[in-house]
């Protein structure tokens, strides 16, 4: 484990207050190595990217559902304790808090099963108000839920008509493909609703039948997608932009899990974003060496979560990050 986090060093162009806003599930992820071997987590992908940024200091809220039992009381103080508001997470005492099982192989990589209970939600969501210094991060299947898909758009319009930066990541893996036909035209709603897409290989080989980073942003870029960030796990990952490509390597590490590495990845493009002083307006203006930068800063954070047990960035690493 490093002890200190890599300094990073930012231009800032002028100084803004972001607000950062997650959308997507929240759960309990029950992890298995053997069956004596089990830890219980916050999970989700987005408030997994949510808890990370909240320990750095950024203002950061959670759009979810939840249920009002007593173990959404536990995700509720987790989330406040990690400095995230939970004023827009709709809680209703008619469903249960959803699991995920996840199962880790002899590579630390995990397998998952849901236990997911919907709320059948016309428009029970509360949205926040968006100006045009704030990033809207949203993914995962709660952004392809016919549940909420419809008022998830409707504030992904406003939040685009305001200047916010939108970030999607689709998180779509492999055992997902039976219902790919069904999903494909959320998915591409969604991509069409963001300036920034950042996905792994396999979600865009399962989407597209993409192989390649660039074979990958040739298609999004043409759907309106200002950057793409492409990851390849142990290969590293690309960011792909209208004035070219750069890569970073992934650093050799002894892996604990791989849970939450992508998103913990999400959470330090959005740091630098919010460092760079960078709104919608000023990232076509963005030089390939900020985004060397900026994937090696999300690298780094990605490698930190991969050597721990939790689904985010530690407390200790946030402090010595923010400290500096």
């Amino acid at each position: 484990m490093v002890d200190k986090p890599i300094v990073f060093k930012f231009v800032h162009h002028y100084l803004m207050l972001f607000m950062i806003y997650t959308i997507g599930e929240t759960v309990l992820d029950i992890i298995f190595k053997t069956i004596e071997d089990v830890k219980v987590k916050p999970g989700g992908s987005m408030l997994n990217t949510a808890v990370s940024l909240g320990r750095l200091d950024l203002k950061t809220g959670h759009v979810s559902t939840l249920s009002d039992d007593k173990a959404s009381g536990l995700l509720i103080d987790f989330l406040e304790r990690c400095g995230v508001s939970c004023q827009y997470i709709y809680r209703s005492n008619r469903i249960k808090t959803s699991l995920a099982l996840a199962y880790l192989n002899e590579y630390n990589n995990a397998e998952y099963t849901f236990y997911k209970d919907d709320l059948n939600l016309k428009d029970g969501l509360v949205f926040p108000k968006i100006s045009d210094s704030d990033i809207v991060h949203y993914g995962s299947f709660f952004s392809i839920n016919r549940n909420v898909h419809n008022q998830l758009h409707a504030f992904l319009s406003k939040a685009k008509a305001n200047g916010a930066i939108t970030i999607y990541d689709p998180n779509f893996r492999t055992p997902h493909l039976p219902m790919l036909q069904l999903l494909l035209p959320l998915i591409e709603k969604n991509i069409v609703a963001a300036d920034i897409v950042k996905g792994s290989d396999e979600d865009f080989k399962n989407i597209f039948a993409c192989n390649s980073g660039k074979k990958t942003w040739e298609m999004l870029k043409d759907k309106g997608v200002k950057v793409l960030f492409y990851t390849k796990g142990a290969d590293g990952s690309e960011v792909h932009t209208n004035k070219g490509t750069v890569e970073s390597k992934a650093p050799k590490i002894e892996v604990v899990s791989t849970i939450g590495a992508g998103d913990t990845y999400s959470a330090g493009i959005i740091y630098f974003l919010t460092k760079y002083g960078c709104n919608l307006a000023e990232l076509d203006k963005v030089e390939l060496d900020d985004w060397k930068k900026c994937i090696e800063m999300a690298t780094e954070f990605s490698a930190q979560t991969c050597q721990s047990m939790d689904n985010y960035l530690s407390e200790e690493y946030c402090k010595n990050l923010t400290d500096v």
